[in-house]
């Protein structure tokens, strides 16, 4: 008696792991593929760099939009300068990392903006009484800035020519002014003194009288 086997028979007895194996094989080369893939962008991401570009002297919004376009984030520092001769507000005075540096695409570059905080003070420094009572007279020495005793800071000191006359870039703020000179004996009972507590506003000029009762 001859036996008949169909052919799906004889397929699954010849090799019967053979399909359940297919699955697993395709699994396996997917995940090599997603391996080599992640591979190739960590390197790719590791070796990816850019110059850090030139913002210095440029506004704040146009300096954060040219580090944008090269690829890098920006973060905004407000600085003070008491200087004779300051940028406009909103200047960018400096970048770190510096101009022309390399770093990875996507670093942050922290940009150093300009931010006016001190006002500017003119003033007089003279004498009154003494020998010539009723007059004043211009006295050169040292115009004192200090902050009313509620508050703490350092204090202020600007040099009097023998004209009497002196201009101080002072932090904005109330103000005691005093002065001494050595015209003046420093035993003497008026003092040397401003009438009254000054207000120094941010970019503005404030104008004070500073006077030494001589007896």
């Amino acid at each position: 008696m001859t036996e008949h086997v169909e052919p799906t028979e004889r397929l699954q007895e010849s090799n019967p792991g053979r399909f359940r194996r297919i699955p697993l094989v395709v699994l396996a080369g997917v995940v090599v593929f997603a391996i080599v893939i992640g591979a190739i962008f960590l390197v790719h991401a590791k070796t990816s760099t850019v110059s850090v570009p030139n913002v210095a002297g440029m506004t704040e919004a146009a300096a954060q939009q040219v580090v944008s376009k090269s690829g890098l984030a920006s973060v905004v520092v407000s600085l003070g300068r008491g200087t004779a001769h300051p940028p406009p507000p909103g200047t960018v005075v400096a970048e770190i990392p510096r101009a022309g540096a390399v770093v990875s695409d996507g670093s942050r570059v922290q940009l150093n903006v300009y931010l006016v905080t001190t006002g500017t003070v003119v003033g007089t420094f003279k004498l009154i009484g003494g020998p010539a009572p009723g007059e004043s007279i211009p006295a050169r020495g040292t115009v004192i800035f200090t902050p009313p005793k509620k508050d703490r800071g350092i204090s202020v000191r600007v040099t009097v020519s023998a004209t009497g006359r002196f201009v101080a870039h002072i932090p904005a703020g109330t103000w005691k002014v005093t002065a001494n000179s050595p015209q003046v004996n420093s035993n003497q009972r008026g003092g040397c003194a401003a009438v009254h507590l000054i207000t120094v506003k941010v970019g503005k000029s404030t104008h004070v009288a500073v006077r030494c009762d001589v007896p």
